[in-house]
This record gives structure tokens, sequence and C-alpha cells, in this order.
């Protein structure tokens, strides 16, 4: 995965030095990279709007696992990759 950011890729070297190093690899030399990138929530809205539709349809045990899991927390583990193979039938 490139880096998207100088912000990234300062912190990734700072905290994951050797994932950083991998990324680096995949980051094009002499790429002008900005010192922060935007966040996409506007172009993201719709595709939550679905995935909320998609947790009303499953009923009330995907809406427990889906509300403890936040989209920013980065939450990995059983419960969301059961949600997402739930979520995927629906969609």
């Amino acid at each position: 995965m490139p880096f998207e950011s100088q912000a990234q890729r300062r912190f990734m070297y700072a905290k994951h030095p050797e994932m950083a190093k991998r990324w680096q690899k995949h980051t094009p030399k002499g790429a002008d990279l900005p010192e922060h990138v935007k966040k996409a929530s506007v172009e993201l809205a719709p595709l939550f709007a679905k995935i909320a539709e998609g947790i009303n349809a499953l009923g009330s045990g995907a809406k427990a696992i889906a509300g403890a899991i936040r989209p920013s927390s980065g939450a990995v583990g059983a419960a969301k990759a059961q949600t997402t193979r739930q979520m995927r039938k629906v969609l």
C-alpha cells in the first residue's frame, strides 16, 4: 500500500517501521505527497447509508454487532468479519 501523505509516512515510521518500509516500496519514487489528505466522508456517506439499510434488514443481532464496531475504530475480529459476510448477502 503506498503512502498517501507525509503525515502518514512520519506516523508509520515512528510507530510501525517494518510496515512503513513495505509501504515505501509501493510509493512511487519522487512522489510529491501532500502534508495531509482530506477525509472522504462526503463521498462515503451513500455507502454508509446502504450499509445501515443492510443492517436494519438483518435484524437486532446484526445491529448489536454493528453497534459495537465503530467505522473509525479500526476494530478487527470475528464479529466484524461475520457482519461483513452478512451484509454482503444483503447488498
